[in-house]
């Protein structure tokens, strides 16, 4: 695969359709979510204690390929109607449809990607939210 730059890594992520989500922001998190767009899609840079960025030299591999990194967000629910448990069956599927969309988009990419997919709260607007984040990550 050829080298790819962060943007159109970033392009490509967002590209990605994730089965049952509602409403896809593409690139752009949204000002604020209504119920009727849940679940909701959307990106974000990665809020880690050791923030990837794309050309980094400690990030890259033998080729000169850096490892890049974005966040896809796939808010489900309210936190105020209640914990994921409650709907686990849902939880599940979304889970593993974020998962298998991004396995399978190999053009996102030099490489194949990495997903790694955790249950967090996330704040749009004046609300919580219970989401889905992925870090999706690949080599440039």
């Amino acid at each position: 695969m050829p080298t790819v730059d962060f943007l159109t890594f970033v392009q490509a992520v967002a590209a990605v359709a994730v089965p049952g989500v509602k409403h896809d922001f593409g690139m752009e998190p949204p000002g604020s979510l209504k119920t009727a767009q849940l679940p909701a899609k959307f990106l974000r840079v990665p809020r880690t204690t050791r923030e990837r960025f794309a050309f980094c030299v400690q990030g890259a591999n033998a080729r000169g390929q850096a490892e890049m990194m974005v966040e896809v967000v796939v808010a489900f629910m309210p936190v105020s109607l209640g914990m994921p448990e409650n709907n686990f069956t849902q939880t599940v599927a979304l889970v593993n449809a974020i998962t298998l969309a991004y396995l399978q988009a190999e053009d996102v990419g030099s490489s194949w990607p990495t997903v790694s997919v955790r249950i967090a709260n996330f704040e749009v607007g004046q609300e919580v939210y219970w989401a889905a984040v992925a870090e999706i990550s690949a080599a440039g």
